[in-house]
């Protein structure tokens, strides 16, 4: 017996003696000592399974996953001294509070105050990836869009300078259910999308710092050397004027057929139309099922009489919107209210996109109308499915008040969610929302 032990003892002492073996004992007893305090802080928390994955805010293609279970998958509890527990977690249930989702690295809930929530270290945000789409459509006003709801730190699935397929699939078999997209006038589009491209590519022996990016943030400084197809089309076939081009696509002009092949080079000249076409084509649309597209908002960038937008409202009126459909009302407005200040104001010098300072149309001072009248009607009969599009947005819900709106035909068969345009927000958005997009048809009629 005393010889066994003595045994069992110079094992250890040979175990544990060599210099290899001693690192690797450190390192057990360090896993063991971690084990056991992370079991003893998750105690103290009452912690439950989590969901550790990291997201990063530019990653914007990320598929979605399924609306309905937002509230499935985050909780949120606010406490008596103003505190908001936020959690990632697959399996918790939804609290009275309403939602709020921190995904962070860690898989540690904390509680922390409103402003804490919202600072870049904490890496706190709204995911609602998984039930909003936002289908930014170029020269609209997007940009902003996109920066006003990360500074609210809500995310949602992006799709720019075209629509992602999966995305499209998402809303037609779900999980997306809600789809979000700006609208401007199909007209100015062109026209601004025409100039910016001018602006942005490149032109024979030009001094700028030649590259493929930092052109669209840095016009002044740097531009791309790609698409030279399309920067000799704009600035020789077309002579640098939107009108040259918008005067070929009259149906009686020689260079109509080209016309047409060239306005689809453009980029960001993807039409209203192709954007949804999935709920247009009658063949796609009726793909849709039950689990896919519930709801439709869109988002209008229209002057009024006097130079003014109501653009910065519209978009502060869908951050609430998204943010009441996970709390409640009260909750959305103090969170927006108590957001710091330095990332709260959405401001004109911000949605005027950097073209705007290059004359574009978006410009309240922009130089006199850069359309003859024969190119306006011509270009206006081009787009002529994008304003019927845009007269179905308006429809509403069939009532007397929707067919009050008509202007121009709609699409009859277009998926009725289109109807739903304006049907979101206070009932004074949606009028301001109708009365933009209204606005858009009459100036063209």
């Amino acid at each position: 017996m005393i010889m066994a032990k003595q045994e069992k003892n110079g094992a250890l002492i040979r175990f544990f003696g060599t210099k290899s073996r001693k690192k690797y004992v450190c390192y057990f007893l360090l896993a063991c000592l971690s084990v056991m305090h992370l079991w003893r802080f998750q105690s103290g928390l009452g912690i439950g399974k989590f969901d550790a994955h990291h997201h990063d805010y530019d990653d914007l293609q990320r598929p979605s996953t399924t609306s309905d279970d937002l509230r499935r998958r985050s909780t949120t509890s606010e406490t008596d001294n103003g505190l908001i527990t936020s959690t990632t977690s697959e399996t918790l249930g939804e609290t009275d509070d309403g939602l709020i989702t921190c995904d962070r690295s860690t898989q540690v809930t904390k509680q922390m105050t409103v402003p804490d929530f919202y600072k870049k270290s904490n890496r706190c945000s709204h995911i609602m990836k998984d039930a909003v789409t936002f289908l930014h459509v170029g020269k609209s006003g997007g940009g902003t869009v996109t920066r006003e709801l990360r500074n609210n730190r809500i995310r949602i699935s992006m799709n720019h300078p075209r629509p992602v397929s999966g995305h499209i699939r998402n809303l037609q078999k779900g999980p997306s259910r809600t789809l979000i997209i700006n609208v401007r006038d199909p007209i100015e589009r062109f026209v601004s999308a025409f100039r910016w491209r001018l602006v942005v590519l490149c032109k024979p022996n030009d001094e700028r710092q030649a590259g493929k990016k930092g052109a669209a943030h840095h016009p002044l400084d740097k531009c791309k050397n790609t698409n030279r197809e399309e920067e000799q089309m704009l600035r020789e076939t077309y002579q640098s004027d939107p009108n040259v081009l918008a005067e070929a696509l009259c149906e009686d002009s020689p260079l109509y057929k080209d016309a047409i092949q060239d306005y689809s080079k453009i980029l960001h000249s993807m039409t209203l139309s192709e954007w949804l076409e999935f709920l247009i084509d009658p063949s796609m649309n009726a793909e849709i099922t039950d689990d896919g597209i519930q709801n439709f908002h869109a988002i209008p960038l229209e002057k009024q009489d006097n130079g003014e937008t109501l653009f910065e409202q519209h978009i502060e009126n869908i951050s609430l919107h998204l943010l009441q459909t996970r709390y409640t009302l009260q909750k959305a407005k103090d969170l927006i209210k108590q957001k710091p200040h330095e990332v709260s104001s959405t401001g004109k010098e911000i949605w005027s996109h950097s073209s705007a300072k290059f004359q574009n149309s978006t410009n309240a001072e922009a130089v006199p109308p850069v359309l003859s009248p024969l190119g306006e009607c011509c270009l206006a009969r081009h787009l002529e499915q994008d304003y019927r599009l845009i007269q179905t947005m308006i429809m509403g819900d069939g009532t007397k008040q929707g067919t009050s709106n008509v202007v121009v035909e709609p699409l009859a068969e277009a998926h009725p969610v289109i109807r739903k345009a304006c049907l979101w927000g206070s009932k004074e958005q949606q009028k301001l929302c109708q009365s933009d997009l209204k606005s858009m048809l009459l100036r063209r009629a």
